[in-house]
């Protein structure tokens, strides 16, 4: 009996001090959610606002003292709507402890410069999602991955500085960010998800990593302004609605590795007076990849000895014309890129499989202004307005049009 006693008593006292277990703390600003209450080895914390929100600038530190039970907790995580609303918040300097960011812990927050933090190893969906006053986010090296809709309806967004340590985006990561104008994605970069940049309505140049193999679905639907695009030689897949709504878009080339091209990819592009495949046999589309597109008033450019399979094929029998074209022709056309565009310091020029020769940069009235011999050339001297380039390469000269701001 005694020792049935002393058992029972054991498991009463054993269940209170389970009950009392502490699972988070606070310090009158912030509270602290601990990652394992009973852990004896791993004091880790995640944060979030207690009652008021931070304004101004804040630095979260490395870890936070507790005298309770007088431990130091390592800052670890910051909790899912940590600081969402809090439009006074300008600044967050992270902590290098700092592992992971739940849903929405900015959203709607005042914050005006970003510097992405590198370590993190979980990022939840919408973290910075609406914050409307950020302008400027510089991705460190060592970061690998952007999360879903981490920065879309950034209203306010203009620069965007991506480390080529980055090897994947979420999904809708930039959607919506209205006032984004140009963007370069690094070669690093081997997957996006779907809606990368959809309704970016201002976005009118963009580098795409030359790793990809997919353009996904809604990459760049609704970006009104996008005029410069160049679609990577290694792409084997335009998924649908890829471009739809791009109406500012004039030209396009289909590389020689797409094999398929989804529904509505070209949908609603009505400026386009120039399409140029690099595929020999014609690939297989639907009637709605360029619906609401006039390609019976535009020509085709095709590989030399594909013009009579391509008169022959549904949708592409269907345009103006068709152009056979040397292959040596096809680096002539659209083989140039630049970027940025707008630019307003400098802009960096890339060709592929030709050498550069010599640029020259004409106003809009077409008076020379300047030329180089290099691949980075400094703009800063040029008045805002206008500008066309003419990059000659030992295949022959493109012009291309350039934005100062």
């Amino acid at each position: 009996m005694k020792k049935a006693l002393t058992t029972f008593l054991f498991l009463i006292n054993f269940v209170s001090i389970q009950s009392q277990t502490e699972t988070k703390f606070n310090d009158g600003f912030f509270e602290y959610i601990i990652e394992d209450p009973y852990s004896t080895e791993n004091f880790e914390v995640s944060i979030k606002k207690y009652q008021n929100c931070p304004k101004g600038k804040f630095t979260i530190p490395e870890s936070i003292y507790w005298s309770y039970n007088n431990k130091t907790y390592k800052i670890v995580g910051i909790s899912e709507n940590a600081f969402k609303d809090c439009v006074n918040l300008n600044e967050v300097v992270f902590p290098n402890s700092l592992k992971y960011i739940g849903d929405e812990a900015f959203k709607n927050t005042g914050l005006k410069t970003l510097n992405y933090p590198k370590g993190l190893t979980s990022i939840g969906y919408g973290v910075f999602r609406e914050c409307k006053n950020l302008e400027t986010i510089n991705i460190e090296e060592g970061v690998t991955y952007i999360g879903n809709s981490t920065f879309s309806w950034c209203n306010s967004l203009l620069n965007v500085t991506i480390s080529n340590t980055v090897k994947s985006f979420g999904y809708s990561t930039f959607s919506a960010c209205k006032n984004l104008r140009s963007i370069v994605i690094p070669d690093s970069v081997e997957n996006i998800e779907s809606g990368l940049f959809g309704g970016c309505s201002n976005l009118e140049t963009v580098k795409i990593s030359d790793s990809l193999k997919k353009i996904p679905y809604n990459t760049f639907s609704g970006c009104e302004r996008l005029n410069n695009v160049v679609i990577p030689d290694n792409i084997e897949k335009i998924e649908s609605s890829t471009f739809s709504g791009c109406k500012s878009l004039t030209s396009i080339t289909i590389p020689e590795n797409v094999k398929t091209i989804g529904d509505y990819a070209f949908y609603n592009c009505i400026k386009l007076e120039n399409v140029l495949v690099e595929v020999k046999i014609p690939i297989i589309i639907n009637n709605t990849v360029f619906k609401d597109v006039a390609i019976n008033n535009i020509p085709l450019e095709v590989p030399e000895n594909s013009e009579l399979l391509y008169k022959n094929a549904n949708i592409w029998k269907n345009f103006k014309t068709i152009i056979p074209l040397k292959i040596t022709n096809f680096y002539n056309n659209l083989r140039v890129e630049f970027y940025p565009n707008p630019a307003s310091k400098e802009i960096k020029i890339e060709l592929n499989n030709s050498t550069l020769k010599e640029v020259s940069i004409y106003n809009n009235l077409g008076q020379f202004i300047k030329s180089s011999k290099v691949l980075t050339i400094d703009t800063s001297s040029l008045s805002k307005g206008i500008y066309y380039l003419q990059v000659e390469t030992n295949l022959g000269k493109t012009t291309k049009k350039l934005v100062i701001e």
